[in-house]
C-alpha cells in the first residue's frame, strides 16, 4: 500500500511574524516531496507579502491563496480543501512549527489502519520561558481544554482527515468563528468513524507571551465559542473554566463581609493550599519549575477571567441577536 498524497492546509490571519517559521518547517518534512502539497490561505495583505516569496519554482508544492473573509477561519479552511488534491487533508496553524516527521507519522497511521479516518497529536510549547511552561502545564489537564480534550477531539493545529470523510460531513461549519475543530470532530464521530489521538505526533505552538494578550485571546475566543456551546450544550467545561474567577470574586466579597484579619487569614490559607496542590500535581512534570509554579495561579486567573467575561459577552450578543432589546441596552456590548 503506497503512502497517501497529503494536502496541508494552513490558514493565516495577521500572522506576518510567524508564518515563515511555519512554512519552513513544512518544507523540511521527511515525507516525499512528490507526496504532499502545502496550501496557505491568507486573509491579510501583510502576511501575504511575507508568504508569497515561497510561491516559486524553488517550492513548487506550495500554493498561496489570498482572500478577504475578515478572519473567518472555517471558511478559509474550506477554501483550502477545495483547492487541494490530496487523499488526506492535514491541518496546522500559522503560529505552529511542525516536527520534521509530522507528515510521515500522519501518513503511516492512515496507511497502516484502513478503518482510521482521522489522526491528531500533541501540541507542545515552542519556547520554554515561564509563561509558555505554565500554559503547557495547563494544556496537559482538562481544565484548560488542552491535551486531555485533544483525546476527545482533534485540534486543527495538529490533525489530518481523509478527504472523502470531510466531503461526507460537509467540511467545516462556517458559522463557527471558534471551535470549528470541535464541531467537525463531533460530526465525524456521529458517523461512528474511527479516529486516533497519538501524543507522539507533535507540533510546537508559539504562545502569546503577555498576560494582556492571553486575557484578550481567551475573552474573544469564549465570546465566539458560544455558537458551539449552544449547538452541543457543552456546559461542564464552562463551569470548570470560570470557577477560579468566581472563587476570587468570592474572596474579594469576603473582605466586605468579614473583618480584615479574618479575610486575610482565609486568603492566606487558600493561597497556601493552591501552591501545595500545584507542587504536588505538577512537581515532576518536565515543564515545571519554581518560577513556573509561582506564576501559574496568575495565568489561571487571567485565563479564567477572560473566559468568564467572554462567556457573558457572548451570551449577551446571542440574546441581542434573538430578541429586540432597547437601543441603549444593545449598545452596551458593541465594543
Amino acid at each position: 500500500m503506497s503512502s497517501p498524497k497529503i494536502s496541508v492546509i494552513v490558514v493565516a490571519y495577521m500572522a506576518q511574524d510567524v508564518i515563515s517559521d511555519c512554512i519552513e518547517s513544512l518544507l523540511k518534512q521527511t515525507y516525499s516531496k512528490e507526496k504532499y502539497e502545502i496550501i496557505v490561505v491568507i486573509d491579510d495583505s501583510e502576511t501575504f507579502n511575507v508568504a508569497r516569496k515561497y510561491s516559486s519554482s524553488n517550492a513548487p508544492q506550495i500554493k498561496i491563496e489570498y482572500r478577504t473573509k475578515r478572519g473567518n477561519i472555517p471558511s478559509a479552511r474550506n477554501a483550502g480543501i477545495y483547492l487541494s488534491k490530496g487523499e488526506v487533508i492535514a491541518f496546522t496553524d500559522s503560529d505552529c512549527v511542525v516536527h520534521e516527521r509530522w507528515l510521515e507519522q500522519l501518513g503511516e497511521k492512515l496507511e497502516r489502519f484502513s478503518t482510521l479516518v482521522g489522526v491528531g497529536g500533541a501540541v507542545r510549547p515552542f519556547s520554554l520561558d515561564p509563561i509558555s511552561r505554565a500554559l503547557a502545564l495547563l494544556n496537559m489537564v482538562s481544565w484548560s481544554g488542552g491535551e486531555e480534550s485533544l483525546k476527545k477531539h482533534l485540534a486543527t493545529s495538529n490533525a489530518a482527515y481523509r478527504r472523502d470523510v470531510l466531503t461526507e460531513v460537509g467540511g467545516f461549519d462556517e458559522g463557527a468563528s471558534v471551535g470549528e475543530d470541535v464541531d467537525l470532530y463531533r460530526r465525524v464521530a456521529q458517523q461512528a468513524y474511527h479516529v486516533l489521538y497519538d501524543p507522539g505526533i507533535i507540533v510546537y505552538h508559539k504562545h502569546r507571551m503577555r498576560l494582556r494578550d492571553i486575557f484578550f485571546w481567551c475573552y474573544s475566543s469564549e465570546k465566539k465559542f458560544i455558537y458551539i456551546l449552544k449547538k452541543y450544550k457543552l456546559y461542564l467545561p464552562l463551569i470548570r473554566q470560570v470557577t477560579p474567577a468566581l472563587t476570587l470574586l468570592a474572596l474579594l466579597t469576603s473582605v466586605f463581609i468579614l473583618d480584615l484579619t479574618s479575610a486575610l487569614l482565609l486568603v492566606s490559607i487558600l493561597a497556601t493550599l493552591t501552591y501545595v496542590m500545584i507542587f504536588l500535581f505538577f512537581g515532576r512534570n518536565e515543564y515545571f519549575s519554581c518560577k513556573t509554579g509561582a506564576i501559574l495561579p496568575i495565568i489561571v486567573l487571567t485565563i479564567s477571567f477572560g473566559f468568564a467575561l467572554g462567556l457573558v459577552a457572548g451570551y449577551f450578543d446571542s440574546i441581542r441577536s434573538t430578541y429586540r432589546l432597547p437601543k441603549w441596552l444593545s449598545n452596551i456590548n458593541r465594543h
